[in-house]
């Protein structure tokens, strides 16, 4: 059986603050070269564009409030599930509502990175 791990809780309130504050620095450390990420809208987007969306202002979260999680461990995998309430803008257009992050984590190298994301929105 999968077990949760408290490194990866770490690193996802790391991953918050980040989104939060548009922290490249701290983005370009926690978001594996090789990303994947599927929005909401559907649309599939890598590292390098999920950086520029933050540099450019496109991306504004104005609220980021992490609920019910669930982490799952695999050796140099995890895989975590969580609710999110989310307001802010995108592309200069408003967005508020309830979000569910599904994000696979890897470790390299000793350091714990995403590798894939998907983001729906909920109700």
């Amino acid at each position: 059986m999968p077990k949760t791990l408290p490194e990866i809780e770490t690193k996802e309130n790391e991953l918050r603050l980040a989104m939060m504050d548009s922290d490249l620095v701290q983005l370009e450390a926690l978001l594996h070269p090789e990303l994947i990420f599927s929005g909401p809208d559907g649309s599939w987007v890598g590292k390098a564009d999920d950086l520029d969306s933050h540099r450019a202002g496109i991306m504004k979260i104005s609220q980021l409030d992490f609920g019910d999680r669930e982490i799952r461990h695999w050796g140099d995998a995890a895989v975590v599930v969580v609710d999110a309430e989310m307001a802010g803008q995108f592309g200069g257009e408003d967005f508020n509502g309830r979000f569910r992050y599904t994000r696979v984590w890897r470790r390299e190298e000793g350091a714990w990175r995403v590798v894939v994301g998907h983001c729906s929105q909920v109700g």
